[in-house]
């Protein structure tokens, strides 16, 4: 099992370091994309085009062909190993510093009582429910109620 494992992290990081990243000509053609992405997201996430264009400014490199994304694929790989639940609520038991949670009415999907059980176990967290979606701290109509809290 655990040769399967360690062999699907190898792949898995060399597929990574193998892929092109796109090139995008223009900021602005950047700025459409990041735009147009977030509806490939899971729920029904929206974004500012504002909200698009603050994330191509912070992250991506501009090259003498045009612009990228400056990430890691790594990060968006699926892990070979998750944690259990048990494990989860274990961590978030051993938090202890204050804690804002903040959940946006459209954001990520969720299961509310898998949800609700985790804001349990974190012994001093203080959860606001906000409109908007995924980048609710970014967008027009919900950022003040995001950095006001």
């Amino acid at each position: 099992e655990f040769d399967r494992s360690l062999e699907y992290l190898k792949n898995s990081v060399s597929k990574a370091k193998k892929k092109e990243k796109r090139v995008f000509k223009t900021k602005a053609a950047a700025v459409k994309a990041r735009h147009l992405a977030i509806k490939n997201l899971p729920g029904q996430q929206y974004m500012d085009k504002s909200s698009a264009e603050i994330l191509v400014d912070g992250g991506t490199i501009e090259l003498s062909s045009g612009f990228i994304f400056d990430y890691d694929e790594r990060a968006a790989m699926k892990s070979f190993r998750g944690y259990t639940e048990k494990e989860v609520l274990k961590t978030l038991e051993g938090i202890e510093c204050p804690v804002l949670a903040v959940k946006a009415q459209d954001g990520w999907p969720v299961d509310e009582e898998g949800f609700m059980r985790r804001v349990d176990a974190v012994p001093d967290i203080r959860v606001k429910e906000v409109e908007g979606s995924h980048y609710c701290h970014l967008d027009e109509k919900s950022h003040k109620e995001v950095w006001d809290t």
